[in-house]
């Protein structure tokens, strides 16, 4: 997949409340899903990056093997439901950036939920929530681990899955090619039940201190989520132009 260089160039984002940028959201909700379809195409074949052929987001015959790939409904079509099945393909008779991008390379994409905590959830559900995103953002650069690679503290001390699952700080470790990597996490003064995002820079950082030439775009997601795709600088410098990260 190329996602090693010693040359790393970051994207050059414009700003978020930057007038070109309305103008291209403007754009993006004007033309019709066909040729949106175009335009995330020839970004995407400008980064090499390969996807399947989909001529018409209409024909549900079409694109329904590719929508259960990319949000994982086969389990849910050999139950007989088709709920999601049905309501992901009229979403792309008028889809957003993340849609077709999750349509075309479900590969690259992370979801971390925005809101993961709650007070009245196990301490063992808490301490999985780090770990899984850093799990989930290793695979997409083909470092394979899982929850028992990892080693972790909340608030200095083993984790005591008996206990309240309030804390003020979390701490994970894990080991790749013989070096330890240790992250610490705090909980929002505020708004405790939130991640806190600088996972993402730490995931970025590890990135690039292992020479992944690839980096995080952030895409809109569901009401509490947020999708993160792994891609070139130049295919991100596109793709942002088109996303309103203020309206979500």
């Amino acid at each position: 997949m190329g996602f090693f260089n010693s040359k790393i160039k970051r994207p050059n984002l414009m700003k978020i409340n930057d007038d070109k940028r309305y103008e291209f959201i403007e754009k993006w909700w004007s033309i019709k899903p066909e040729e949106r379809l175009s335009l995330v195409s020839s970004i995407l074949d400008n980064s090499n990056i390969s996807y399947p052929t989909i001529t018409n987001l209409a024909d549900h015959k079409s694109t329904k093997p590719h929508i259960i790939k990319a949000y994982n409904l086969e389990d849910d079509i050999k139950k007989g439901d088709l709920t999601d099945l049905e309501m992901y393909s009229e979403s792309m008779e008028d889809p957003s950036i993340s849609m077709l991008l999750e349509l075309l390379i479900p590969e690259r994409k992370v979801t971390i939920p925005s809101e993961p905590f709650s007070e009245i959830i196990d301490l063992s559900e808490v301490v999985y929530v780090y770990p899984e995103i850093w799990i989930n953002m290793l695979n997409l650069i083909g470092i394979k681990l899982n929850y028992d690679n990892f080693n972790i503290k909340i608030d200095g001390k083993k984790p005591d899955l008996s206990a309240s699952p309030k804390f003020k700080k979390i701490i994970i470790e894990f080991n790749y090619k013989n070096k330890t990597y240790s992250y610490k996490y705090k909980r929002h003064w505020v708004y405790s039940d939130v991640i806190d995002f600088d996972i993402i820079k730490d995931v970025e950082k590890f990135y690039a201190k292992n020479n992944i030439e690839n980096f995080l775009m952030k895409a809109e997601g569901g009401e509490f989520d947020a999708n993160y795709f792994l891609l070139p600088s130049a295919a991100i410098e596109e793709f942002d132009k088109y996303i309103d990260h203020i309206g979500y």
